[in-house]
């Protein structure tokens, strides 16, 4: 039965009636409340509490006033006023009988009647009354001579030598306990107290503290202690564990069952397992620990007392993500419409798991330049805003991604690391059509055109650009001579020579196209557009 322990209201009186003299085996000391102690020798008893003995328990008492009370094996009494309190005095209870009688014989009632007359007015029975005894002397009163002296006699007595009451030895334990840990895989919800069945076989020698990968499934696991005998018992007997917080908390960080316990293991039994949940949360915190430790043997002796379980935290920070553009963008500012560069801008703390009761923050802050020539100014509150380079190489199969590492604390003490990945895209040309552009025939003035396509084309960030031009089955060149350059540059020049530019009507018109792509540095090809001439007869 395990010992409870309960609070005494104020103002309370106990009242110590005895001393505990000597201890043989489990003796237990129950008052009204049910509340159980065991006792040991040295201990305060309290009036009506409730002495009880174990088979192989017995108990020497030493009341107040002297007296002793000797409880054998298998038995109890309860320490009331008759078993404590002094007994009236043998003597005194002769003197006064004899008064009582001589008071009797005085006034001429019988003294061996003890029962009261009967009530006035009622009928007496059998006790309630009877005739008086009256005694005469036969002869007149006078002195008596006995014949020999009868004064005072003086008489020394040697005083009686003091017997002292046998102290019985408290038997000495003849086996040690100790207590170790050990790690379960498993799920938990597994705890309590198991007392283990004679016969089980225990390792020796197990470890007196251990490292638990705690988890972030949301559930929990178990960590089991082990408390055993180095022999088994051949008595019962009785430890008591508590298990102490260090930095976790219970039921925060673990739990199950009572925090303290006393436990009597049976004989024959090598010991008991005290089973423990941890609990698999999800916060970055410091690793955290605690212990069980052992108190208060009886029958046996403390080997060693104390294991220690650290919960060692798993959780990680989350890597973020983000994308920007790499090169500038055009915006307007006091000096017209200017280029700036392209940024990004985000918090890296949003989404890493702390719990509500801590903070967290940057411990790497700075301004850095990363090895693809983009800016990241990141603070310590986790906030950062990232400068893209004016251009990538984005000729390559995979997204071009700027990487970089940071380190976070808690205010409780976590710590952890993730990445910040910033994705950046080709800004690629974008090709726009050209024309129409014409000429006229005999018209010295317009019989030639010129130009270059890219004008009105995004080249991107990736420079210098090809011009890629789609070949023409046009007969365009019976007109006169085209060129069309790698640079985007074109131009056409009308032969009015020729006979096919003086066989054109007036008012006829000739339309020719032409097709092009523009290719940055980076392999990165636009969309087709279209230049677009026209010769015009005279």
């Amino acid at each position: 039965m395990a010992t409870e322990t309960k609070s005494v209201a104020s103002g309370t009186h106990l009242t110590s009636i005895g001393t505990v003299k000597a201890v043989v085996g489990l003796v237990k000391a129950v008052d009204q409340n049910g509340n159980e102690r065991v006792l040991q020798a040295g201990d305060t008893v309290f009036a009506n509490e409730t002495i009880v003995t174990a088979g192989d328990g017995t108990v020497l008492i030493e009341f107040q006033d002297g007296t002793h009370l000797d409880l054998p094996h298998s038995a109890h009494i309860v320490l009331d006023a008759d078993v404590y309190a002094p007994k009236e005095n043998v003597e005194q209870k002769a003197e006064d009988e004899a008064a009582r009688i001589e008071k009797a014989i005085a006034e001429g009632r019988d003294p061996s009647i003890v029962t009261d007359a009967a009530a006035a007015g009622g009928t007496g029975g059998d006790e309630g009354s009877s005739t008086p005894l009256v005694i005469d002397f036969n002869n007149t009163q006078g002195n008596v001579n006995s014949g020999f002296p009868t004064g005072p006699v003086s008489q020394t007595f040697a005083s009686a030598a003091e017997i002292l009451q046998p102290t019985v030895p408290t038997a000495a334990p003849t086996a040690s306990v100790g207590v170790t840990v050990g790690v379960s895989t498993g799920g938990g919800d597994g705890g309590g107290v198991i007392i283990l069945p004679p016969g089980t076989v225990v390792p020796v020698g197990g470890p007196s503290a251990a490292n638990i990968i705690e988890g972030s499934d949301g559930g929990s696991r178990t960590v089991t202690f082990l408390i055993t005998l180095d022999q088994p018992a051949t008595t019962p007997v009785t430890i008591t564990y508590t298990i102490v917080p260090i930095t976790a908390t219970n039921p925060g960080d673990y739990f199950d069952g009572a925090t303290t316990r006393t436990i009597t293991i049976p004989a024959g039994s090598p010991g008991f397992t005290v089973t423990e949940n941890i609990v698999q949360d999800q916060y970055i915190e410091a690793n955290e620990t605690f212990k069980i430790v052992l108190s208060n043997p009886i029958g046996v002796t403390l080997a060693n007392d104390t294991a220690t379980v650290t919960i060692v935290d798993d959780d990680k920070a989350v890597n973020d993500v983000a994308t920007v553009q790499e090169g500038t963008y055009l915006t307007e500012s006091g000096d017209g419409v200017v280029a700036a560069p392209n940024t990004v801008q985000g918090n890296v703390l949003t989404n890493d798991p702390v719990s509500p009761d801590e903070t967290s923050f940057v411990t790497n802050p700075g301004t850095y330049t990363t090895a693809l020539g983009g800016t990241l100014v990141l603070n310590a509150d986790g906030s950062y805003t990232y400068t893209a380079p004016a251009h990538v190489d984005n000729s390559g199969p995979n997204p071009v991604v700027d990487t970089f590492t940071y380190t976070m604390g808690t205010s409780g003490g976590g710590a952890s690391s993730a990445q910040l990945n910033i994705t950046i895209t080709d800004t690629g040309p974008v090709a726009v059509n050209d024309g129409p552009v014409g000429v006229k025939e005999d018209d010295a003035q317009a019989n030639s055109v010129s130009g270059n396509v890219l004008t009105n084309d995004s080249t991107g960030a990736d420079v210098p650009v090809t011009v890629n031009w789609a070949a023409s089955e046009t007969n365009i060149s019976d007109y006169g001579t085209l060129t069309l350059n790698k640079d985007g540059t074109y131009s056409f020049v009308l032969d009015n020579t020729k006979q096919a530019t003086q066989a054109l009507a007036e008012g006829q018109q000739l339309t020719y196209q032409f097709t092009y792509t523009v290719t940055d540095a980076d392999g990165t090809t636009s969309n087709p557009a279209v230049l677009t001439i026209t010769i015009n007869g005279t």
